[in-house]
């Protein structure tokens, strides 16, 4: 489905508060701002590292994947789940690179959709939030790729699985999520917060109402707004070392809804949007978050005869 049909077929609508009726193309606005810290309240001393720094995240999970980053193509107004459920990949990416721990497979989506929308935000249709969507991997966590029971197959991404479990989550499933949880995962609010995170190799899942209805790829791969969307991305990159100064968005409405030279070999279906831009995406509704630390990852132990 392109990305057009998409905000014709599977727009939700909401109210914000004052009233004034908006378009939901799977990013819920929080109603209320977040009473979290931010980052850098979190890790002081890490304020500053990301300056004059070109970070790739994307590169880790190509070296793990072996492979080109394929940008996820979302079938509903699940977006939010697809950037948050990519920086679980990320992470666990990241975390095996540098920590030996493992890698257990792509992070499963649709429970990611489900689980913040219905069981921590009591509703059964539309869009999530960033702050629920984090809410519910603390509390309860993830799963991954694979199939798990005969009635719940999540090797593929498939929009239908959203439909059942919305039906029936049943308790052994979020059972089953606690074994990966994340542990940390804080408030970022600007584009020198942004900076730092990615410097410290924690991808950002950024809530956002700045579109990119026309979006086309400059010579320097950045794309310019236009218009609104409400939707999440994640932040795969920043360069804060040469002359433009940005960062590299990743979507999920599949490869080919941009085009254009890419930078740094970024992955077909990203952008790079100028620092100011993300800064705003960042800063008007803070309810955009690094992701820190993921748990369930260890090695097992195997006792050798």
């Amino acid at each position: 489905m392109q990305r057009r049909d998409f905000l014709k077929t599977s727009v939700a609508a909401l109210v914000l508060p004052g009233g004034s009726p908006v378009r939901n193309y799977g990013w819920l606005p929080p109603f209320l701002p977040s009473q979290e810290p931010g980052f850098l309240d979190t890790f002081p001393q890490l304020e500053g590292s990301g300056n004059g720094k070109i970070v790739l995240l994307y590169k880790y999970l190509e070296a793990i994947l072996k492979q080109p980053l394929i940008a996820h193509k979302q079938k509903g107004p699940d977006c939010t789940s697809h950037a948050g459920g990519l920086g679980i990949d990320f992470l666990q990416a990241i975390q095996k690179v540098l920590k030996r721990d493992r890698w257990i497979n792509e992070t499963a989506t649709e429970v990611l959709y489900i689980g913040p929308l219905n069981i921590i935000g009591k509703r059964k249709e539309g869009g999530i939030g960033i702050g629920e969507f984090v809410t519910f991997l603390k509390k309860y966590g993830t799963v991954f790729r694979r199939k798990y029971r005969k009635d719940f197959n999540f090797e593929t991404y498939n929009y239908d699985n959203c439909k059942q479990l919305l039906k029936l989550f049943p308790e052994w499933l979020l059972e089953e999520c606690k074994k990966c949880q994340i542990i940390k995962a804080h408030k970022v609010s600007s584009w020198n917060e942004a900076k730092d995170a990615i410097r410290s190799l924690y991808p950002v899942v950024i809530g956002s109402d700045v579109g990119f209805n026309n979006a086309k790829r400059d010579k320097d791969g950045f794309a310019k707004p236009d218009g609104k969307w409400y939707h999440a991305w994640l932040l795969i990159a920043i360069d804060d070392k040469f002359k433009r100064p940005g960062g590299c968005l990743m979507s999920s409405h599949g490869d080919t809804w941009v085009k254009g030279p890419r930078r740094y070999r970024q992955p077909k279906g990203s952008i790079w949007v100028d620092k100011d831009v993300l800064h705003t995406m960042l800063n008007k509704f803070g309810d955009s978050y690094a992701l820190c630390q993921l748990n369930g990852l260890k090695p097992k132990e195997y006792k050798l005869w």
